[in-house]
């Protein structure tokens, strides 16, 4: 359920106040209707969200600043609830999960797409030049000038809604082994999981873009052995550092493991397709379910086992993410060194 969006708005920030939909008033009197609901206010109820995660927002008036509600915040503050991107001051029971890519598994694929050999491009940078996070511009700014110097790399400008060009997206992403995932406005990228499912690998600047940004669906050791992280700080020193020559310099015996774990553990972080003609009768409830566990099923698992763990102790910060590298030594001192 998507509690931030309204018909036709074209931008919404999640955090200002809107009147909730009739839908989502409805359920709201059967929440509150509900024994199941009451006896442990929520904590064992898992609510799909498709947004990041978000806090409350003081707006400010000429007389006073009130807080805003808000129905994931207020009344199902306890749930568990999904999310693309957690931030890491915002509260704990927002799980993230993969971002859909546009890849999914049917049982009429020949063959899954991030087990692909033919690779004809080393590097590969799709995606938008602007971003409002000056440190962010810079770095996209650096990685496009520095690949429009090399013969090894690709950087095609993608903007946001253009489908046009996500054509280009895709099959570069295909035929490439690297792909350079920067930040943005945050440090998440649907681009992370597109690139991974077509099998090609990740190059990341910041940890949350893919290091520790799904706990539930990879360890931080299985995303470390499936990507290349380099910290932005050193990708923005040009006088010591260079990008493509330092991917260049990656030997092809690390390159083979690190693609051998896509192909391993790329099935976990797409969300399947059932065979359409299950889906032309609604009513038909036909059990369907794929060969492997795919991403909805390492998230349910996940966060049922996380509902159980609440439901002994509710105030318990259960989930290992976020853990605060500025206040950690030892991982602080881990990124600010290239992994791969």
């Amino acid at each position: 359920m998507d509690t931030s969006y309204k018909p036709n708005c074209k931008r919404l920030n999640p955090e200002i106040e809107f009147p909730l939909t009739k839908t989502l008033q409805h359920v709201q009197v059967l929440l509150n209707a509900s024994e199941h609901f009451q006896r442990y206010n929520g904590v064992d109820h898992i609510l799909l969200n498709s947004f990041r995660s978000f806090g409350h927002k003081k707006i400010k008036t000429k007389k006073v600043v009130k807080e805003t509600s808000n129905f994931l915040l207020d009344m199902c503050k306890d749930c568990l609830k999904t999310c693309f991107y957690k931030y890491r001051h915002h509260s704990s029971r927002f799980i993230p999960v993969p971002y859909a890519s546009s890849f999914h598994y049917q049982d009429e694929l020949k063959a899954v797409p991030w087990i692909y050999p033919k690779k004809t491009i080393l590097v590969t940078y799709v995606g938008g030049w602007k971003t409002d996070v000056a440190s962010s511009a810079n770095l996209r700014h650096l990685i496009i000038n520095t690949c429009q110097k090399s013969k090894k790399c690709v950087a095609k400008r993608l903007m946001h809604q253009d489908n046009v060009l996500k054509k280009y997206k895709y099959h570069e992403y295909r035929y490439s082994t690297f792909c350079l995932q920067p930040p943005g406005d945050d440090p998440s990228r649907k681009g992370v999981m597109d690139s991974i499912l077509c099998g090609c690998i990740p190059v990341t600047f910041h940890p949350d873009t893919f290091i520790t940004a799904l706990p539930l669906h990879l360890s931080v050791a299985e995303a470390k052995e499936m990507s290349v992280y380099i910290p932005e700080y050193v990708a923005q020193n040009t006088s010591a550092f260079n990008i493509i020559s330092f991917i260049e310099s990656i030997s092809p015996s690390d390159i083979i493991k690190k693609q051998q774990k896509i192909a391993a553990l790329g099935f976990r972080l797409q969300y399947s397709v059932p065979p359409l003609t299950y889906l032309q009768n609604r009513s038909d409830e036909t059990p369907w379910d794929p060969p492997f566990p795919d991403g909805v099923d390492k998230m349910l698992d996940g966060m049922i086992s996380l509902a159980d763990q609440l439901k002994i102790n509710s105030s318990e910060e259960i989930l290992p993410y976020p853990y605060d590298i500025t206040r950690n030594s030892d991982l602080l001192a881990e990124y600010k060194s290239i992994l791969y």
